[in-house]
């Protein structure tokens, strides 16, 4: 074996790094190739990938001839290819000096390395870096960063046992800045914020049960999770932005003898909340971007595609992300299913079915687009879901629960399994609905005459579903017993507030439907209705007038429930009516007004309504608005003589 080669020695006081001479050789890359070719004294000219950086800059046709163009010799200049070093010219290094041939070699290596290291940054981050990148987001623009810090080592010492965190005491007052953007309590804000997420109800969405399972695993290794559960985790963050109920994460603080912060506290604590959610909404699309999991099709990429749809939901009224984030969903869930059985696909992916139906159907509503999967995609892909898909002409809501539920409590048994069932049943009759109008309400370019028959079957639809809602409720309310089956986990509870969510979703249908008839008042098609339409119309203002009330009596129970950031789900909903405060304040015997006093908004309904709104502009500077409509529109207290 011939001995290894050994590098000349340098003289003393002449040392030369490798950095340096690849710089050098960067900087002089005609003379080495010239001295290259001469030494080689080849006859064959080498050819480069792409143009010298001279007739770029001219935009000049370059022969690409190394290492000088022709019209960089024509004109006497100095041709430059940068770093680019050509095959050719690499492999005929023999004949030239073991320095000249180093550089070379470490400028193309360098070369490759910066080139990896770009690739690798834009489609990969660091794990370590999420929870520091969450803070960031968290307080980008702040200024409450002291207050946070506080808050936060409050509740790092009952955090530790739980999340691993450790603990944070201390630190409170020692280098706040630099302490919450590296360190210890970056990891706490983030524990915190997917906690508090956790805690609402929206996280019993079945959208989310995947994560249930692996939620200790998100809080103990926060900055250690793969792809997939950094993207979750970040969404988990931007909700729990939303729901966590503590005003001093957001800077705010009130006397104990308080029980809520003032309305005025409330206000900037809620446009402090949309900012932080915001931010933290552009770094979690941006995270789900970069690291590419809506390309390969896995359960796991899928379950995290998902949290961000429902993310975008939550956001959205004209739902474009969230459809975007949802096309790509369904086609991995396709994709999925047409695959053969490979490792990293979950054979319970098919559990999902039923989230992604309901996505599509309540995004399609809100866009008043066509749903994306088809009938065929529901009897190919939706197996499990297809047969709760009821028809409209022919099944009755009321007869399909009486399989699952009893009319009294007295009559039967309920258990588990049966809400679950029960549930299912009325959530995807919601979502059929909610197709239904969007077949009804998209835009086409030669529409077909309108229907009052559609719209007046609609209606009939959502009476039933909120005939079955009340129904299920009352028997929640009234049993005297825990459901067989709720006993290990409580859930009973989350069954009620789970049914009192699908009502709160299926008064959007009644305030789409009126948006759809009202831009369409003035319109041939319309006005070719006549009197039809003319009832049309009153009946929708009736079903809107007894929603809003409604409205009300659901705010009241949210101010006492466990879950106060759902009153800000319920105002926002309401964001479909543009004018719904108009709607709260008018009088019966006002033109234009309630047609009866029974669809009048009582004084305590509006109070229920204001109590409510300033809650919800805890969480949602949306609120703030609608409350000032309301106080400043409201009607003196009629005299009832």
């Amino acid at each position: 074996m011939a001995p290894p080669r050994q590098r000349p020695q340098t003289p003393a006081g002449h040392e030369s790094e490798p950095s340096s001479r690849a710089h050098s050789f960067t900087n002089s890359s005609a003379s080495t190739g010239e001295q290259l070719t001469s030494n080689q004294n080849q006859s064959d000219q080498i050819i480069t990938e792409k143009a010298c950086k001279k007739c770029r800059s001219r935009k000049l046709k370059c022969d690409r001839r190394w290492p000088r163009c022709a019209r960089c010799t024509e004109r006497g200049d100095e041709c430059d290819f940068g770093r680019m070093i050509p095959a050719g010219a690499v492999s005929g290094l023999t004949s030239v000096n073991d320095d000249a041939r180093i550089a070379l070699l470490e400028a193309k290596i360098t070369s490759l390395e910066e080139e990896l290291a770009a690739l690798h940054s834009k489609h990969s981050v660091n794990p370590a870096d999420l929870p520091v990148a969450i803070h960031t987001a968290f307080i980008e623009g702040a200024d409450h960063v002291e207050q946070l810090a506080d808050f936060l080592t409050s509740i790092s010492s009952s955090s530790t046992s739980s999340s691993g965190t450790g603990s944070a005491a201390g630190l409170a007052h020692q280098a706040i800045d630099w302490r919450l953007a590296q360190g210890e309590l970056a990891r706490v804000l983030s524990v915190h914020l997917i906690d508090s997420f956790f805690t609402s109800c929206c996280a019993y969405l079945p959208v989310f049960e995947p994560w249930h399972a692996r939620l200790n695993h998100l809080r103990s290794n926060i900055d250690q999770l793969d792809l997939p559960s950094q993207v979750a985790a970040a969404g988990f963050c931007q909700m729990g932005a939303r729901a966590s109920p503590h005003s001093s994460l957001l800077g705010i603080t009130y006397p104990a003898s308080q029980e809520y912060p003032s309305t005025d506290q409330a206000i900037e604590a809620g446009h402090r909340r949309h900012k932080a959610c915001l931010n933290l909404s552009r770094y979690s699309h941006d995270l789900c971007n970069r690291l590419e999991i809506a390309i390969e099709p896995t359960s796991h990429n899928l379950e995290a595609l998902m949290v961000k749809v429902q993310m975008s939901i939550f956001e959205e009224l004209e739902m474009k992300q969230s459809r975007r984030l949802l096309r790509l969903a369904i086609g991995m869930f396709k994709d999925l299913q047409d695959s053969p059985p490979r490792p990293g696909v979950n054979p319970n992916v098919l559990r999902l079915g039923l989230p992604i139906f309901l996505a599509d159907a309540l995004t399609s509503a809100y866009a008043r687009k066509p749903p994306q999967i088809t009938p065929s995609d529901l009897a190919s892909y939706f197996r499990a879901v297809a047969p709760h898909v009821p028809d409209f002409t022919s099944d009755n809501l009321s007869v399909i629960l009486d399989q699952y539920i009893p009319r009294e409590p007295s009559q039967g048994y309920v258990a588990h399994d049966t809400l679950v069932s029960s549930t299912t049943i009325l959530a995807c009759w919601l979502a059929n609905a909610q197709r239904e109008f969007a077949g009804l309400a998209t835009y086409r370019s030669n529409p077909s005459p309108l229907q009052p028959a559609s719209i007046y079957r609609l209606w009939f639809v959502v009476d039933q579903i909120h005939a079955a809602v009340q129904r299920v409720q009352q028997l929640l309310v009234n049993i005297g017993y825990l459901p067989n089956g709720c006993q290990s986990d409580g859930c009973a509870d989350l069954h009620l507030r789970f049914d009192t969510r699908l009502d709160r979703d299926l008064m959007d249908v009644t305030y789409l439907i009126h948006g759809f008839i009202v831009e369409r008042l003035t319109s041939p098609q319309w006005l070719a209705l006549g009197e039809v339409g003319d009832v049309m119309l009153v009946e929708s203002d009736r079903r809107v007038r007894k929603a809003i009330k409604l409205v009300a009596f659901y705010a009241q129970l949210y101010q006492s429930s466990l879950d106060l950031h759902m009153n800000y789900h319920l105002v926002w909903q309401l964001e479909l009516l543009p004018n719904w405060t108009n709607l709260a304040v008018q009088r019966w015997g006002e033109v234009p007004g309630p047609a009866t006093d029974e669809l009048e908004v009582t004084e305590t309904e509006l109070d229920w309504l204001v109590k409510g709104l300033g809650v919800a502009a805890f969480y949602h500077p949306v609120a703030e608005r609608r409350l000032r409509e309301i106080e400043t529109w409201r009607r003196p207290v009629r005299n009832n003589s």
